[in-house]
């Protein structure tokens, strides 16, 4: 298969940008705007609604809770949705729904109406959040994924510097109900015209391959069967040229499916043969997907890259993967359903090392105030804190996202995990101005890079054909996590009557996510076991 990078033009229409990127762009303005608003300023809009509607703390962020919940329940038919579809249709569509229900927010009377509201806030987070972002750039990049999500995940991560000031702005000088409903204009104005006209499901829709790769004579479909139908392609002739063929042929690409070797004496770079000239054994050539006469090759070193299995293509005629498991037709990266994704018990300890970080993240967003201020610091002391951990995100992820490139991803996972734990242990240790600005740092920086990693280790193991549904499955997952933490480290503080078993719960918790990410073995060493 002969793939020519276009570096002077990286798109279709000739452009000297990858398409890709435009969409990575994109998303990282789209997720701002989008997280901003339906989740951040949550947070702003809280204290002025209880004081207005006299509801206590505890009915109001039960309905956040419960939004929370839902999300990681509508993720796994999003996901089903997002593999089948694409991202282009459902995040506009979310994006129109989330300017509604922000209006619809900004006028509720009533605890029903409220809820309802949030109930459908945590459909519509599904559509438009990190998730739908991830899947579009598991599509579109393979060897630049890490690149493509750090800026993705940039975007995320000025969502709560950008938004939380600004609708606090908002708030003081309108009310909350008037900044709400200028909350909602700007997500009508930013993000549906951006999800609408930017995002495409793959890059075959505009020409390309991921990472701006380009095949620049595809082929027309080319259909038989075993008893010698004719070309439906209306072909008398099948070009493979040097050009650039669509197809090539595997290494029994001209056999009968028996085991006959190929009798065609043909090394696949260029082959211009009639099509009744090719013949088996057993009758005509036939390029259906059952005979496998002509298989994309999985091509283990495009621009330079190992297959994940670790075999080499061109030798091991076994090595070719099932056609519903190659992602990429173009590429031949890996793509495992996710019926065979849950049954490996690394999808569950991945799962589980991530939900139990999010765990410790989601706890310390909402006790560290309360915290810092029962250990005597100040009020804006403990919200600068706050505010540090979420800022500190951002340089985590410009640092840590990239390096997954270079080392081992499942060890780098492993690795900021462990800076919760040690940020915890710091936090605990050292009750000063110093030691908590150094928790927050470390801690921030940790827990924001983990999300892109995650992003990374699942597409770099599952692929991209799937990826939707997997991550729609753990998102589930990690949902409960979020959910419970708040409750749970709340109700043991009530039971303690101190914070400081609470945050040794947590280092015990990050330990654990430690652990679980070591338990998952590598990509090559799970081959087996996604091929049965």
């Amino acid at each position: 298969m002969r793939f020519i990078s276009r570096s002077k033009a990286g798109a279709a229409d000739g452009s000297s940008l990858y398409y890709g990127w435009h969409i990575a762009f994109t998303l990282a303005i789209t997720e701002m705007v989008s997280w901003g608003i339906l989740f951040y300023a949550f947070s702003v809009v809280l204290k002025p609604l209880q004081t207005e509607l006299g509801w206590d703390q505890g009915t109001i962020t039960g309905a956040f809770s419960l939004a929370l919940l839902v999300s990681g329940i509508a993720a796994i038919p999003v996901g089903r949705w997002l593999d089948r579809y694409g991202s282009r249709a459902i995040m506009t569509l979310g994006s129109c729904a989330g300017v509604v229900l922000v209006l619809a927010w900004s006028q509720v009377m009533t605890v029903p109406a409220f809820y309802a509201v949030w109930f459908l806030i945590g459909i519509t987070v599904s559509t438009v959040l990190y998730d739908p972002a991830f899947t579009v750039v598991a599509n579109w990049f393979i060897r630049k994924r890490a690149q493509a999500l750090t800026i993705v995940t940039f975007g995320g991560g000025l969502a709560s510097v950008v938004f939380v000031p600004l609708t606090e702005r908002l708030v003081r000088e309108l009310g909350w109900r008037p900044a709400l409903m200028v909350l909602a204009v700007i997500l009508a104005l930013v993000t549906i015209p951006l999800h609408g006209l930017v995002l495409r499901r793959r890059p075959a829709d505009v020409g390309l391959l991921p990472d701006g790769e380009v095949n620049l004579t595809p082929q027309p479909p080319l259909r038989s069967n075993r008893e010698g139908e004719q070309n439906t392609a209306g072909l008398d002739e099948v070009n493979f040229g040097a050009a650039g063929a669509a197809l090539t042929p595997s290494p029994s690409a001209f056999a009968s499916g028996r085991g006959e070797q190929n009798t065609a004496g043909l090394d696949g770079e260029s082959l211009k043969v009639s099509v009744s000239e090719l013949r088996t054994k057993e009758g005509e050539v036939s390029f259906g997907v059952a005979d496998a006469a002509l298989t994309p090759s999985p091509s283990p070193k495009w621009r330079g890259e190992q297959d994940l299995s670790g075999r080499d293509y061109g030798t091991d005629q076994q090595a070719y993967l099932k056609p519903s498991e190659i992602g990429h037709p173009e590429t031949g990266e890996r793509s495992i359903p996710v019926s065979k994704a849950i049954r490996g018990m690394d999808f569950w300890w991945l799962a589980l090392a991530f939900a139990l970080s999010t765990f410790s993240a989601i706890a310390i967003s909402v006790h560290l105030i309360s915290y810092l201020t029962e250990q005597g610091f100040s009020t804006a002391f403990a919200a600068a804190a706050v505010g540090l951990v979420g800022g500190s995100q951002i340089p985590g992820r410009l640092v840590f996202t990239p390096l997954g490139n270079r080392v081992s991803r499942r060890l780098l996972t492993a690795g900021l995990f462990v800076m919760q734990g040690v940020a915890l242990l710091i936090l605990i240790g050292m009750p000063t101005e110093s030691g908590v600005i150094l928790f927050a740092i470390i801690f921030g920086s940790g827990s924001g890079a983990s999300s892109p990693a995650r992003a990374a280790l699942l597409a770099e193991r599952y692929g991209a054909a799937h990826y939707g549904s997997i991550s729609g499955v753990q998102t589930l997952v990690m949902t409960m996590a979020r959910a419970t933490a708040p409750v749970g480290m709340g109700a043991l503080v009530v039971a303690t009557g101190s914070y400081q078993p609470v945050l040794w719960a947590l280092v015990f918790t990050s330990a654990g996510a430690v652990l679980a990410m070591l338990m998952v073995r590598q990509t090559h060493q799970a081959t087996a076991e996604y091929e049965r």
